[in-house]
């Protein structure tokens, strides 16, 4: 029960005495103030103290003109003309700009570019945040916010803005009993006694708002969809001169185009214009950095001062005054030097242009994405005009899959088809061990520069039927709902990737189904409904299809006894991936890959790379590596086997090789660098050692010799 107290006995209490209370009032701190600790409102400035007056903002020139909206403001103007459910609310995603269109409101009403029945109006945004900090007693919430809504019905010419507007279900409403501002909104809103503007998400609106039917048909949604890159452009053509004035430097013609253009293709999480304007200010603000710090050679000299001048003031207390003479004088010397400094460095300043350019706008989208500011600022035509180029410094032999892949790379990234969708979706099939999955690692690194762009899953671990919802999360109501897929997530924090599914025949039939959405609108929904995009990944599939059908001989295919060439294996393969496809799945790839079998010079080269990199790692332990043309022919015989390819290979040089660099790094405490020679004597591999300090010319003596 409240219990109603006289304003002046309030204020003037009689001598001896408090003020009234009863049942109601509430508890004194130790200060004896009531409410918390919190002084004593006053009640006629609540909509001051709570509020921020947009339309005196805007007279005051705080707001940057509102740019290619005139549709949505338009409709502001319609809906709060009208007798009832007289209340817009900006629907939209994040960063599009909806709380910049009810600040061009405000600048259209103190420009009188309204109709007459909204000239006179002020437009107030409310704080609900601010409403509920203090409150921490039942009834206080209430309380303040009707005295606020009634200021506002008296007032008669307020339009209220209420950004985030999906806090009304929540704000207020967290006392046992309390009501929500929801709740206590809605009658006004009905009688059509308050105009309210609101401002939120599509998720929050549908989660929130259209949950609660009564506060929906209050309201009415306006669409605020993200603005084009030309709209884009105008914006921060527009916003230019404020962001010059503010950090002190210039924006470049070309930092804008590279704002919109960067953002939208790098960005892809993120809406426009927020991320293109964010990219602008932070290159303007490191410009402004590497302005205002003085270089090395300036601090170096300024902390030999300050040193100089602790010595002088020590000397000076120990009596020592010949030497703070001393000191004090390179005290002064070094002032000097540093003024000096200092004025040859501002004048290279003021001599250079202080501008962002292309390039420094493509240095902060590198520092947000990971993606090498070369690959950025590098002409994509050149790029994958020379993909097997540079595709085959890593990969051995496949001539054919490498051209393949690079004709439909490059009609992809010209992206003269359907720009939704991935940069490229493949399917690799042949042989095990002859480098499909080596193919997507290098197409990974030449494209990103760094193998960690490639997101590889091994298909075996998803056989079964339930565990394809790893890769997207599960489904609201299942366990482990709050945590993320492991394809989508992963996809999510690194958008420019190459999505590797190895082996993708031992996967459970249902993946293949939920990869057709991928692969035909270049986007997935995980389990929390969010939409991850795929647009800018390469998608490989690798499989071994077909394999069963062939029979091996010992480089190759051999189908009923000779060697099967190229043509027969690509029959029988391509045979086998359309027998166990559906078609629907392979239509929406842009092309079946078929690796061929390795013949015996890709075997040779292979020993050698797999060689040659053992020795670029023993050169770190001091250890020169070299061989002989029959330790690669040995290699090539014994490390081909039809079933893994080459793969035996590097087991073989792990076993015969490095195992014998490993006992002879242990066993030989000599210094210096050694020099171990690997040769075949008697059908085995032999490793020679000889240190180049403490042994003559020629000497060697036998490490290890190691059975074959």
């Amino acid at each position: 029960m409240h219990v109603l107290v006289d304003p002046q006995s309030r204020a003037n209490p009689a001598p001896g005495r408090t003020p009234a209370g009863g049942a109601g009032e509430r508890p004194r701190d130790s200060q004896g103030r009531r409410g918390g600790g919190k002084p004593e409102e006053d009640k006629s400035s609540l909509l001051s103290q709570y509020g921020r007056d947009l339309t005196q903002m805007a007279r005051s020139g705080k707001f940057d003109p509102l740019i290619g909206r005139e549709v949505q403001l338009e409709r502001l103007a319609q809906i709060l003309l009208r007798k009832q459910k007289n209340n817009p609310v900006l629907v939209g995603e994040a960063g599009v700009g909806k709380t910049a269109i009810v600040e061009g409101l405000a600048r259209a009403i103190v420009s009188r570019d309204v109709p007459d029945a909204l000239r006179n109006l002020r437009l107030i945004q409310l704080d609900l945040p601010g409403i509920v900090s203090g409150t921490r007693f039942r009834g206080d919430f209430e309380e303040r916010l009707k005295a606020i809504v009634a200021e506002i019905v008296k007032s008669g010419d307020i339009i209220v803005f209420i950004d985030e507007l999906h806090m009304l279900m929540t704000a207020g409403g967290g006392a046992s009993g309390a009501l929500g501002a929801a709740s206590l909104l809605k009658p006004a809103l009905a009688r059509g006694q308050i105009r309210c503007i609101g401002a939120t998400t599509w998720k929050e609106y549908r989660r929130y708002i259209e949950a609660d039917g009564a506060l929906a048909r209050r309201f009415q949604a306006i669409t605020v969809d993200e603005p084009s890159v030309e709209d884009a452009n105008r914006i921060l053509e527009a916003l230019r001169p404020s962001y010059e004035q503010f950090h002190g430097v210039a924006i470049g013609d070309g930092a804008i185009h590279a704002a919109t253009t960067m953002s939208a293709r790098y960005l892809t999480e993120r809406s426009m214009p927020d991320k293109a304007i964010d990219l602008i200010d932070e290159a303007l603000a490191r410009v402004k950095v590497r302005r205002l710090t003085p270089p090395d050679a300036l601090r170096q000299v300024q902390r030999l001062r300050d040193q100089a001048k602790i010595e002088r003031d020590a000397a000076i207390e120990w009596r020592e005054f010949d030497r703070a003479t001393l000191l004090g004088e390179e005290e002064k010397r070094l002032s000097t030097e540093a003024e000096q400094i200092r004025l040859e460095w501002r004048g290279r300043l003021e001599a250079e242009a202080s501008s962002i350019s292309q390039r420094d706008i493509a240095e902060v989208v590198a520092a947000w994405t990971g993606v090498p500011v070369q690959n950025l600022t590098e002409s994509q035509q050149s790029r994958f005009l020379n993909l097997e180029q540079g595709l085959r410094e890593r990969v051995v032999g496949q001539a054919p899959a490498l051209e393949a892949l690079g004709r439909a790379l490059r009609r992809n990234a010209a992206r003269l088809g359907d720009p939704s969708r991935p940069v490229g979706s493949f399917l690799f099939v042949g042989p095990s061990g002859v480098g499909k999955t080596e193919v997507a690692r290098s197409l990974a690194s030449y494209l990103f520069d760094t193998e960690d762009a490639l997101i590889r899953f091994d298909m075996s671990e998803f056989s079964e039927y339930h565990t394809v919802s790893r890769l997207i999360g599960a489904p609201p109501g299942y366990v482990g709902y709050e945590a993320a897929g492991d394809l989508t997530e992963r996809v999510r924090r690194r958008p420019y990737s190459v999505v590797l599914f190895d082996e993708v025949d031992k996967a459970h039939p249902r993946l293949l189904t939920s990869l057709l959405q991928v692969l035909d609108s270049g986007h997935l929904s995980d389990g929390q409904g969010r939409k991850v995009n795929f647009r800018n990944t390469v998608i490989i599939m690798t499989a071994n299809y077909g394999s069963e059908q062939l029979k091996t001989g010992r480089l190759g295919f051999a189908v009923d006894g000779p060697s099967s060439g190229p043509k027969d294996i690509r029959g029988i393969v391509e045979g086998e991936v359309k027998r166990r496809l559906l078609p629907e799945f392979l239509n929406r790839l842009d092309g079946t890959v078929v690796f061929e079998p390795l013949t015996e010079e890709n075997l040779h080269a292979i020993s050698r790379m797999l060689l040659a990199r053992t020795a670029a790692t023993a050169t770190a332990r001091s250890i020169v590596l070299t061989w002989d043309d029959a330790v690669l022919d040995w290699l090539s015989k014994r490390g081909y086997a039809a079933r893994d390819g080459a793969r035996p290979i590097r087991q073989l040089i792990r076993q015969h090789i490095e195992d014998g660099l490993v006992d002879g790094f242990y066993s030989d405490s000599r210094a210096g660098t050694r020099t171990v020679h690997v040769s075949v004597r008697d059908d085995e591999l032999v490793l020679t050692t000889a240190s180049e300090e403490t042994l003559p010319e020629g000497a060697a003596d036998e490490l290890v010799v190691l059975p074959a």
